[in-house]
């Protein structure tokens, strides 16, 4: 059974109707009696960027393949307990979380720099995925294996009309479904999109919120 439920949240506007996803998933939660934490990247100033200052380790000497790459420094810092506290902080939440809920309006077809932040720093060799640790590997192996994942985004564009070929928008989330989430290990749901959010109207929203409460308790097996 599913009892601790991990939100992360990246949306720099607290009028935004992510926010307002965000407050109804904890409510919503919070009333089914499930223990919720919520990584409010913005909130936290979190750093997205991916550099030497990620580890406790001075950076070694050497050139290329003498263990200076991020991936190596990885591996001895997942080895050594060696990464910086963010994102200590962060590996800990999700080793808590049996789930993990993903909240962020979609730019450029991906997930803000701060969320893809996130996962560069967080998704840790040798503790979320690997390719040579006795213990983790990739998908079914992944780190996070056990674990379920749920998205839901926000967009400007419109739905597509019914019969209408998939839309660009929703192609473009297999990287993000399967190269990202699965590839650690996460059983992932179907993801939930918020069409035009900024263009319907204050009864579609609704709707959108309900059935967003609707997918986070039954799509993904909460109860």
């Amino acid at each position: 059974m599913f009892k601790n439920v991990l939100i992360v949240y990246a949306h720099h506007d607290p009028n935004s109707f992510a926010k307002a996803m965000l407050d109804r998933t904890v409510e919503t939660l919070a009333r089914q009696g499930y223990a919720t934490r919520v990584s409010d990247l913005h909130a936290m100033a979190f750093k997205a960027v991916a550099d030497d200052a990620d580890f406790i380790e001075p950076h070694p000497g050497g050139g290329p393949g003498s263990g200076t790459d991020y991936q190596s420094r990885q591996r001895v810092a997942s080895i050594e307990g060696g990464y910086a506290p963010d994102i200590l902080d962060e590996l800990d939440k999700l080793t808590w979380a049996d789930a993990v809920v993903f909240l962020f309006p979609l730019y450029w077809f991906h997930v803000p720099a701060i969320l893809k932040g996130w996962f560069d720093r967080v998704f840790a060799y040798d503790r979320v995925y690997s390719n040579d640790h006795p213990d983790i590997g990739a998908y079914r192996r992944g780190g996070l294996t056990g674990k379920r994942a749920l998205i839901g985004t926000t967009f400007g564009a419109p739905e597509p009309r019914e019969g209408a070929v998939p839309s660009r928008h929703s192609e473009r989330f297999e990287s993000i479904q399967n190269g990202v989430l699965a590839y650690a290990g996460f059983d992932v749901m179907a993801p939930f999109y918020a069409w035009s959010v900024a263009h319907v109207g204050s009864d579609r929203r609704t709707e959108y919120l309900d059935e967003w409460e609707s997918r986070v308790l039954g799509r993904m097996a909460l109860t």
